[in-house]
């Protein structure tokens, strides 16, 4: 083979003739020859498949069926757990919410003093009817479940806040704003003692939770008292508030006059326990932009506690618990209830003790010659099931956790609309049509969940029929509107702006929850003003004022940021509490 078939022609210059044989090569550029052409005659190079990074051209990725269907088969199964993630969540917020709701109504149930309740003859004397009277002891098992189920998430409170001031930074509040939270957290358990030991007993099971709906006053209040200028919409808004404001007044009267007709006059304290608990949940409504000066100043009280908060729970938690104590005390003593069992009898009150039984007799019938033409009545006893308060009470307990971890959790991965807010605000209507119906079956036929629950326990129900005396007489429409005003007040959980995965600080207001009031707790006490995600525009240095020569503008030093170095007005942003790493590098390039 010649060299004019192997390098092809090569035209000869002016000054410069070709060499002899190569007349014909041609040395030219010629972009249309591709770099595969195979100029080596068939060489191992000619037939060698072209690399990616050989090229200047991306080529598409090869075609491999079975990654195609890998990729389909990932796409399908993260859509697949999206959903159970959403639908796993609601259901155990709102399936934790309901048990946690009923079990603390069944125990608040069985400190009525003296009360009775319709026993199950069919190991008896069937024919006949009976009654259980509650005993001392049953009634001190009840009353220290109640505290135990309200303990618990303030030691976890104490122990979160103990663990923060000791292992991580928490600065110290004044005393203006310690005393301040003092104040509300004060009144707060002062309203849930007298709520939980004296309102609460002595209302029938279904009024105690629709009751529970109607503790949103102070909020609602200095919700409407925080609408700045700057707000869209703030007339609607106002006027919105204010209904929510009236509907939640009417809870203050509409059953006082109710229990009063009924000779029930312990129900009078009805008013004091729901405007007293409702201060338990101040500091979400405050805004230090209200027009209002007092407002103003628990805003800004507000803002300093996202500093000093731990600090202050931790004394705060431990005042709360005492507080408690004393009020449980005080209260049972008013209610004509003996405090010196609630210590004797402590022990014996969580083992099987005698429950007295009563055969109801027929007060139509003849009278007996008797002095004071009074019938005998025939008194049984019978052994209670000791373990009954203390499972009631660790179901209590472990559900509240469980609401309140997955509701937490439901926030944090933003699936908060269906899985946080559509569950907690549906729990009081499934409590109550639950009751409603658990209470139906029961009065029709005392031994309906024996074996399930013990003869002589169960919750106080309403009397009479359910649409002519309940809702005419009893005035229970009014519960509609006690849960529609609430839910205009927490309709912040419904349109949350935090980022994903966000802090428990950022999420909630306090450490903990209030497991005796789970869903009032978990959707009050949820942030209103969440930040949004940080724009990369809020990353830039703000260099207005400041001199290039500045270090302080990309380096932190502990003899600048001292607490006691740092400027009381410093306006700071969203982007200021995010880690800003700044790289530089020297880029060659051949």
């Amino acid at each position: 083979m010649g060299a004019q078939e192997i390098y092809g022609k090569v035209s000869g210059g002016p000054l410069l003739g070709p060499r002899p044989g190569m007349e014909d090569v041609d040395f030219s550029d010629d972009d249309t020859t591709p770099l595969t052409e195979s100029i080596y005659n068939g060489s191992q190079r000619s037939n060698m498949e072209t690399k990616g990074w050989d090229v200047f051209r991306v080529l598409p990725p090869e075609q491999d069926s079975s990654s195609e269907n890998i990729q389909k088969w990932l796409g399908n199964a993260v859509k697949f757990l999206k959903v159970f993630a959403y639908m796993f969540t609601f259901v155990v917020v709102l399936v934790c919410g309901v048990v946690t709701k009923g079990t603390t109504l069944f125990m608040a149930s069985q400190l009525k003093p003296d009360r009775t309740i319709e026993y199950c003859n069919h190991e008896l004397e069937r024919g006949k009817n009976y009654a259980a009277k509650i005993s001392v002891q049953e009634r001190v098992a009840w009353t220290w479940c109640i505290f135990f189920a309200f303990l618990v998430p303030e030691l976890g409170t104490t122990f979160r806040s103990a663990r923060i001031c000791v292992f991580k930074s928490c600065r110290r509040s004044s005393f203006s704003d310690f005393l301040v939270v003092w104040v509300f957290e004060s009144m707060h358990i002062v309203g849930l003692s007298l709520l939980f030991f004296v309102v609460l007993p002595e209302l029938d099971v279904v009024k105690g939770a629709m009751l529970t709906n109607c503790l949103c006053l102070i909020p609602a209040v200095l919700g409407l008292a925080s609408r700045h200028h700057k707000e869209s919409k703030r007339f609607l808004k106002v006027v919105m508030d204010l209904v929510a404001i009236a509907g939640q007044c009417t809870g203050l009267f509409i059953w006082p006059i109710v229990e009063f007709q009924n000779n029930n006059f312990v129900a009078g304290a009805i008013p004091i326990a729901v405007f007293l608990t409702s201060a338990g949940w101040w500091e979400n409504y405050v805004d230090r932009r209200s027009p209002l000066a007092p407002v103003r100043q628990l805003g800004r009280i507000k803002d300093r506690l996202k500093r000093t908060r731990y600090f202050v729970y931790f004394f705060v938690s431990v005042w709360k618990i005492l507080l408690f104590f004393s009020s449980m005390l005080l209260f049972l003593n008013l209610n004509g209830a003996q405090i010196g069992p609630l210590f004797s009898e402590f022990k014996s009150s969580f083992v099987s003790h005698n429950i007295n039984i009563t055969r109801v007799l027929d007060r139509a019938g003849p009278l007996p010659d008797l002095p004071g033409g009074q019938k005998l009545e025939e008194f049984l006893q019978i052994l209670s099931v000791g373990s009954t308060p203390f499972y009631v009470l660790l179901i209590q307990i472990t559900s509240a956790y469980l609401a309140y971890i997955f509701g937490k959790f439901a926030c944090k991965i933003c699936i908060q609309g269906f899985s946080f807010a559509f569950p907690v605000n549906l729990t009081i209507p499934v409590v109550v049509s639950l009751l409603i119906s658990a209470c139906g079956l029961r009065n029709g036929d005392p031994c309906f969940f024996k074996g399930s629950i013990p003869d002589y326990l169960y919750w106080t129900c309403p009397n009479g029929d359910f649409l002519n005396d309940f809702i005419s007489n009893d005035h229970a429409w009014i519960w509609l509107i006690w849960l529609l005003s609430q839910t205009w007040v927490t309709l912040h959980i419904w349109s949350p702006q935090c980022e994903r995965l966000a802090s428990t600080e950022k999420l909630f207001v306090t450490p903990m929850y209030v497991s005796l009031l789970i869903d009032q707790s978990l959707c009050l006490n949820r942030r209103r003003d969440d930040e949004g995600e940080v724009k990369t525009e809020e990353l830039e240095l703000d260099r207005v004022g400041m001199d290039d020569n500045d270090i302080s503008q990309y380096y932190e030093t502990i003899s600048i940021h001292t607490e006691s170095s740092q400027p009381t007005t410093t306006k700071t942003k969203t982007s200021d509490s995010i880690t800003r790493i700044y790289a530089c590098a020297t880029m060659w390039h051949e």
